[in-house]
């Protein structure tokens, strides 16, 4: 497959989340269009294990859905920090553990057919308790899970964000590779 050639980028609009452009392009076969989408500092996710088989989960609402959410915890990285203090920040302070050990399990990307953002994936382990610290848009409620609870609270649909499945089965293949 080839390549497409980026012939110009506009900024649409922009706030302190992220910002939207639209690009002119050219495929290939010289045929040209418009793409639009969104651009931010990317996104750090971490499932936190308390033990061999549990696992902090966070109950919360999801404004553009109306709909309660089960989740991991999932971070927006702030300019100039590295994803791995996005997750080790937001373990504390979604879930009020802190991390010992934060394990790199790759990255993915949210939607790449609108966004340029990606996730960096991690597992959080030797959790110590700490002052849970949302923030004032964040209303969260934690649940402690077994592997077998998530994988059922997947196939329920109880779980139905993409990047939490995702981020799951990465997860789980990390700790059965350690098996």
């Amino acid at each position: 497959m080839k390549k497409w050639k980026t012939l110009s980028t506009k900024l649409i609009e922009e706030n302190r989340f992220a910002s939207f452009k639209v690009d002119e392009f050219e495929t290939a076969e010289g045929n040209k269009g418009s793409y639009y989408y969104h651009l931010n500092n990317n996104a750090a996710c971490a499932f936190a294990q308390l033990s061999e088989d549990q696992f902090v989960m966070l109950r919360e609402y999801r404004y553009l859905l109306d709909q309660i959410s089960l989740s991991h915890v999932q971070a927006r990285v702030e300019i100039g920090e590295d994803a791995i203090d996005a997750a080790h920040r937001e373990v504390i302070e979604e879930v009020g553990y802190k991390a010992g050990e934060m394990i790199s399990l790759g990255w993915m990307a949210s939607a790449p057919a609108i966004s340029k953002e990606v996730f960096s994936v991690f597992l959080a382990r030797d959790l110590s308790l700490e002052e849970k610290n949302n923030d004032e848009f964040e209303d969260t409620e934690v649940v402690i899970m077994s592997r077998a609870q998530i994988d059922e609270a997947v196939v329920s649909g109880e779980i139905w964000d993409s990047n939490v499945i995702a981020t799951w089965q990465k997860v789980k293949m990390f700790l059965d590779s350690e098996s």
